[in-house]
């Protein structure tokens, strides 16, 4: 029954929500998580229309709740994506609704921002890290300088005693002088050594910053991609594709530095006010006073 297989996806996606969506979680705890969020995935593609749309509304819960890891963001959003052009028009519908709050709950970056300050920060954090691999070699190489002058010492020692040792003329000031040498060369080493940990962990940030940066310029451009899809409902035979375009748009309207073609789509929307359909006027009318007289900072209209 599709009653019952609903039932189950909601009970996992209750599991995630309540359970499994700390920030301290041990390993099982993460496999299991990922385990059932693939579930959740998987079943995004059914065959059957209604539970489709049912997984969409329960990933929108996720995504409102901020209950998905940002390691899976990109690849949810592509799931809505790809529900966008769905045959049925209710999983549209709900495709429409997780991709806009994908937006507006994004990790990424704020409605504010722009792909020039993304690509400038990307670009700064590449540079450090290309400095901070420079430095890492060029200790490393000290430490390698340094290793057969440790032998070399060593060897030396150990001769000196054994002649010392055969002879009964020990010269104490010589041995002394070894024994700081080989304390002064052991110390240099300890501090190149902490130094070679600490680049490398500034290095490892600095990989971790770079893929963020990475990962949010593919998220724009996958909110391209959205853009168009999106766009395509205002030609839909459908009202319930209009009114949900127009929702999507009214709502991430103040997102105009990340969408650039934005003014044209919303053009393209207000012509909607010619509609012969009564209820799409009154729509396309609530989002005209919504843009241009509502300067609020972007809220998801209920």
């Amino acid at each position: 029954s599709h009653h019952i297989r609903v039932a189950a996806l909601t009970a996992l996606c209750s599991v995630i929500e309540k359970l499994l969506s700390s920030n301290d979680l041990d390993d099982g705890q993460i496999k299991m998580r990922d385990n059932l969020l693939k579930i959740l995935r998987e079943h995004v593609h059914d065959e059957t229309g209604f539970i489709r749309q049912h997984c969409l509304q329960l990933w929108t819960s996720l995504v409102i709740e901020k209950k998905v890891p940002v390691t899976q963001y990109l690849e949810v959003f592509e799931l809505g994506l790809a529900r966008l052009i769905d045959i049925d028009c209710v999983v549209r519908k709900d495709a429409v609704t997780l991709v806009m709050h994908m937006i507006l709950n994004n990790p990424y970056f704020d409605f504010d921002s722009t792909r020039a300050e993304l690509e400038k920060a990307q670009n700064d954090a590449e540079t450090k890290l290309a400095k901070l691999r420079q430095e890492f070699e060029k200790l490393h190489k000290i430490m390698e300088e340094k290793k057969p002058q440790s032998d070399d010492e060593d060897s030396g020692a150990e001769d000196k005693n054994i002649d010392d040792n055969n002879e009964m003329n020990v010269d104490n000031n010589q041995k002394k002088e070894i024994e700081e040498n080989k304390e002064s060369y052991e110390d240099q080493s300890f501090q190149v050594m902490s130094n070679c940990f600490e680049i490398q962990e500034q290095a490892i940030q600095q990989e971790e910053i770079i893929a963020f940066y990475k990962d949010s310029l593919r998220f724009m451009d996958l909110i391209e991609q959205a853009n168009r899809h999106v766009v395509n409902l205002f030609n839909s035979s459908t009202v319930a594709d209009c009114k949900e375009a127009i929702h999507f748009f009214v709502n991430l309207h103040h997102y105009r530095l990340i969408l650039p073609n934005i003014e044209q789509n919303l053009r393209s929307m207000f012509i909607l006010i010619r509609s012969v359909d009564k209820s799409i006027c009154e729509a396309i009318t609530q989002a005209f006073v919504k843009i241009y007289f509502d300067v609020g900072p972007t809220v998801p209209l209920a």
